[in-house]
């Protein structure tokens, strides 16, 4: 048996041991464990990709994501993209799979593609905790407060921007009064369409009350569609005299300067015509002089800049100032077509409203 005095020596001795190695190991340098890097993804939407219109937008959006991950030097953001197609359950069905693996997703932006139809669906994206950032075209207003804001242009104005071009073009004529003007609205139920009837009603009106203009006729199309507007321009001119024609886009536009020439006239003399997005196919249309202005909508930056917004939010608590914010637009005409382009991000613009990608901070 070890006696009680060796037993306190050996003791004593394994304890200073511990202590040492336990000293050592506290005066060493400690390398932490990095943490996993932070990534994000959006769930996303360009609407309607048969459109030139949502392929601008498209490109928005990609060169937005681009840019946030050239910023960081990684992919810090991923995007998956659907179409809806105009059809509203679409929609629903693409926010109830988003919903269905929210774990898999930061944010959501995308246009509402009805006003009511995307209330429900948002309410449950709200709970579900997922931000929604929508452009383009906004959700009815119960269904506000399930956003955290919407990118959209001033669709009252665009609309009533529209009739002022074709009343100063018809003015410079000798055509007779009342001029004969028709109009071609954009898809029910869409805030865009509805706000840009508004908008150009608003002006036409006093108009007709004066006897300057009589409205012929008026309609609206589903899918905003090129065929359905040229079918009902030539339905109006085969019934006798027409002297302009606002639509509420250029794809129905197109579709009237399709018309006019089949009737044998020709558009921008005989009949004038407006459109809104300013597509390519526009431009050349205003550089051929058929048409009188396309009101652009900088749909490249709405786009782009609610990317950026959604990323600022999820990544840095960022909060929108308000809850719509406006997007700029510009009246292309003969004047200043050559050389416009619409797509930039208008990041001068957006810094009135958020952090630009070099104000975004370093580390996430």
């Amino acid at each position: 048996m070890l006696s009680r005095e060796r037993f306190k020596v050996m003791f004593l001795g394994t304890f200073i041991l511990v202590l040492l190695v336990g000293l050592a190991y506290l005066s060493s340098p400690v390398t932490a464990t990095p943490g996993p890097e932070k990534m994000f993804r959006v769930a996303f939407s360009p609407e309607n990709l048969a459109s030139p219109y949502w392929r601008t937008c498209l490109a928005g959006a990609e060169r937005a994501v681009k840019d946030i991950n050239n910023q960081y030097g990684r992919v810090v953001l991923e995007m998956d993209s659907v179409e809806y197609r105009d059809d509203p359950s679409l929609q629903m069905d693409h926010i109830s799979a988003i919903i269905g693996t929210k774990e898999r997703y930061s944010f959501y932006s995308a246009p509402a593609v009805v006003e009511e139809a995307t209330v429900e669906p948002l309410r449950r994206l709200y709970e579900a905790g997922i931000p929604a950032f929508l452009w383009d075209r906004d959700t009815a207003p119960e269904g506000r407060k399930y956003r955290k804001t919407c990118i959209i242009t001033n669709n009252v104005e665009v609309g009533k921007m529209e009739v002022q071009y074709l009343m100063e073009a018809l003015r410079k004529t000798d055509k007779p009064k009342p001029y004969k003007i028709v109009c071609a609205w954009g898809h029910p139920g869409a805030s865009s369409a509805e706000d840009r009837k508004e908008g150009s009603l608003m002006a036409l009106r006093p108009l007709v009350d004066a006897g300057e203009v009589e409205i012929v006729s008026e309609q609206s199309h589903e899918g905003w569609s090129r065929s359905k507007a040229l079918d009902f321009i030539a339905t109006v001119l085969a019934r006798g005299r027409l002297d302009a024609v606002v639509s509420s886009n250029d794809d129905m536009a197109l579709g009237a300067i399709a018309a006019v020439k089949a009737a044998g006239l020709t558009p921008g003399r005989d009949v004038f015509i407006a459109g809104v997005d300013a597509i390519e196919e526009a431009q050349g249309a205003i550089k051929a002089g058929e048409m009188v202005v396309s009101i652009a909508q900088a749909n490249y930056a709405m786009a782009y800049w609610s990317i950026l917004a959604g990323f600022q939010h999820v990544a840095f608590g960022w909060e929108a100032p308000m809850s719509i914010i406006p997007a700029p637009v510009m009246p292309v005409t003969a004047a200043n077509v050559v050389g416009f382009t619409l797509e930039v991000p208008l990041m001068d613009k957006w810094s009135e409203y958020g952090m630009t990608l070099e104000e975004l901070p370093k580390k996430l």
